[in-house]
């Protein structure tokens, strides 16, 4: 289980339902926008899930669908579906509103955007039948002016998931069958789209994996369906139709560092569901706790891989979740995981293939740590938990592992060529006598030792050297 519920935040009356969020890395906050008139900017912390402010727009700029970031020049956009539309923008650096540009008569109810910030643009689709699309000229640090618009093809109905990649602008459609639609962007043309299979209807969101050039697209349906499309080739790949009950997608984003893709779900309670896109697999799914209604909007921080959740309640609910509890790893040198928090439930798959591992923890419950590996020199863990209930399958494969802590109980540790150690101290910090070690050692084909001890911790240090088959103990 890698996805666990971290923290929620309330937000203040009048903050009600969150439609649009976006996450500032970098800059250590998450940006959400509100469904209220007029709308409303609320900007949290990364590091707490405390509000650290909230920017009421002006008179008239209602119903805000979105907030999309240039970090680069330090701007945020937003996207209000009035009639017509208008387009904010804010700075981020003392979250002022900087101005904003009211669309043309008939370009009404935008609900997604893109930015171009290589050349200083965004694009806007409305909920039109068909939809248009509107280029904006950002600007600088100016107040953005309209540039152009073209209207999609017959049956190009409410451009949703609007998103850029290698030059082309893509949309999908709210429609049945939903359609992707490919824009150049050098030209401002429509160049050609694509028509999803049957079924797969309603698509409201996009997320792009610009490393392998796949687009996803979140068919809001029930269940929900989530389509794969080839952006080299421009074809309908693959698509993944989730669990029984996981209706309504309304957000995806897309982790590059672990090849994942997450789903916001506009269920009750919301729901997050991680899909795997090596082999295109639904992996898990967490259920938010009764009353975290409405999932409708995320973003990702792509620092800590947590994922920022916004629901659509009166007041919202900011949601903080924790994508990555599995798989932290070093491929060259060293990890060190440090941690002072409260509780600590569980560690999976923690890995150094180089050198080495360092894991301290000050925690008062630390319960499961699991699969912990270092493969070419040492690991060493210390704990000073008033409670470690289980290290269970630590490996170390080629030099040593060392652990010291301070808990009643470990099993299972493995060390599979050269030596272990392990030192036991009660909450005082005294060493433990008579306390048991259960242990199980394999050697590099699994095959398991010649014995299987209960060892004993005594005042000093306990060594244990491993035997090889056919070896036998002095």
């Amino acid at each position: 289980m890698t996805l666990s519920r971290d923290s929620a935040l309330t937000l203040n009356s009048g903050e009600n339902l969150i439609y649009g969020c976006a996450v500032d890395s970098a800059g250590g906050y998450a940006y959400y926008v509100t469904y209220t008139s007029p709308a409303i900017v609320v900007k949290v912390s990364l590091a707490d899930n405390t509000r650290v402010g909230a920017l009421t727009l002006n008179s008239g700029e209602n119903s805000a669908r979105g907030i999309y970031l240039d970090t680069t020049n330090g701007f945020g956009y937003i996207n209000c579906a009035t009639s017509p539309s208008i387009i904010v923008k804010i700075k981020l650096s003392d979250f002022t509103r900087v101005g904003a540009l009211t669309l043309n008569s008939g370009e009404n109810t935008v609900v997604s955007g893109a930015l171009d910030i290589a050349n200083g643009n965004s694009y806007w689709g409305d909920n039109s039948s068909p939809a248009k699309i509107i280029k904006v000229n950002n600007n600088g640090t100016g107040t953005p002016t309209r540039t152009s618009s073209i209207t999609l093809s017959t049956n190009e109905n409410s451009a949703r998931g609007l998103i850029i990649d290698s030059g082309n602008l893509y949309v999908a459609t709210s429609t049945t069958a939903t359609r992707v639609v490919k824009i150049s962007l050098s030209t401002f043309t429509r160049t050609s789209a694509i028509t999803l299979s049957t079924g797969e209807n309603s698509g409201y969101c996009t997320a792009v994996d610009t490393t392998n050039s796949f687009l996803y697209v979140g068919c809001a349906t029930s269940p929900s369906i989530v389509v794969k499309v080839n952006l080299s080739t421009f074809t309908r790949t693959a698509a993944l139709t989730l669990n029984t009950g996981e209706n309504s997608i309304q957000g995806l984003a897309w982790c590059s560092a672990n090849a994942k893709l997450f789903c916001a779900l506009n269920t009750s309670p919301g729901k997050i569901v991680e899909i795997g896109t090596a082999g295109f697999t639904r992996n898990e799914a967490l259920t938010l706790n009764t009353g975290e209604n409405s999932a409708t909007a995320c973003g990702l921080d792509t620092s800590t891989k947590k994922l920022w959740v916004g629901l659509y309640l009166s007041p919202s609910v900011s949601i903080c979740v924790v994508t990555n509890n599995s798989y932290l790893s070093a491929t060259k040198q060293s990890l060190t995981l440090t941690t002072y928090a409260s509780t600590l439930t569980k560690s999976y798959e923690v890995a150094a293939t180089k050198q080495s591992l360092i894991l301290t923890t000050y925690t008062v419950s630390f319960g499961t740590v699991n699969n912990i590996n270092a493969t070419k020199q040492s690991l060493i863990l210390t704990t000073y938990a008033a409670a470690l209930t289980k290290v269970a399958n630590v490996l170390c494969n080629v030099r040593s592992l060392t652990l010291t802590a301070n808990a009643a109980t470990i099993t299972l540790l493995n060390t599979t060529i050269e030596n272990f150690s392990v030192t036991l101290y009660d909450s005082t910090g005294a060493k433990q006598t008579g306390q048991t070690v259960y242990m199980e050692a394999y050697n590099n084909s699994n095959e398991q030792y010649d014995f299987v001890n209960k060892v004993w911790a005594t005042p000093n240090n306990y060594k244990l050297t491993l035997l090889e088959f056919g070896e036998t103990r002095a």
